[in-house]
């Protein structure tokens, strides 16, 4: 027989819907879980001694605890709002973890598939969004390439940047490539951040190497034309 529900009958109907929701369902076990919780915290016997005194809960713990368990809602929202804070906190700071390249290239394709000109836009556009670590890791980038257009550190993916120092401390301005270097070690392997101040000088640091290797470059074509004059002659 089928029992038809009329406003007389509909408060049973609610009330059986109620306890066989999903909602009330988890209520019942939240709050035997919390009975079943304190009920363990309150068996609790530590060993008494001469300096052991019986361990007792602050007030204010089980206070916190008991509040945080009613309002769980609450506070799952205030740790995902604390945590999205602090990712953003560390993007817009520039960290370290900004410059790690994707996972989907290797540092290999990311030389091999850019030039030199191409990391000194880059360096332009980063400094102009206030990220100096890329910035800065941008020109060091297209130092490497200018390095390695000029065979004189062909590229390598494990040369260190001690490696580059060796390599570069006999070519003019050797404190110009030290601090692109250094400076690119240390933001790398330390919790530095760079600044303003540390990208102008870096970036004041390879515009005098590109101001010297041109002078070099233009007096080594004076000396290879005025010889191949001579030798016609």
């Amino acid at each position: 027989m089928t029992i038809a529900c009329t406003p007389a009958n509909a408060w049973i109907f609610a009330a059986s819907f109620q306890k066989n929701s999903p909602t009330w369902a988890f209520e019942t076990l939240r709050r035997r879980v919390g009975e079943w919780f304190e009920l363990k915290i309150s068996q609790l016997k530590l060993p008494d001694g001469p300096d052991f005194a019986p361990f007792q809960w602050p007030d204010w713990i089980g206070q916190t605890l008991g509040w945080l368990w009613e309002n769980w809602t609450i506070s799952f929202m205030v740790l995902v709002l604390l945590l999205v804070g602090v990712g953003l906190w560390r993007f817009y700071q520039g960290n370290t973890w900004e410059w790690k390249p994707k996972a989907s290239r290797s540092p290999r394709d990311e030389f091999a598939n850019s030039t030199a000109n191409y990391w000194l836009k880059e360096a332009q556009r980063f400094q102009k969004n206030g990220q100096y670590n890329r910035a800065c890791r941008a020109l060091y980038m297209a130092l490497l390439h200018r390095l390695d257009d000029r065979d004189q550190a062909p590229h390598q993916v494990s040369r260190t940047d001690q490696e580059y120092l060796q390599l570069t401390q006999n070519l003019p301005p050797e404190q110009a490539y030290q601090l692109l270097l250094e400076t690119h070690e240390r933001l790398c392997f330390t919790s530095d951040s760079a600044t303003a101040d540390l990208f102008q000088q870096c970036k004041q640091a390879f515009d005098e190497i590109e101001r010297v290797q041109a002078q070099l470059a233009k007096s080594q074509a004076n000396r290879s034309q005025t010889n191949s004059s001579a030798g016609a002659a």
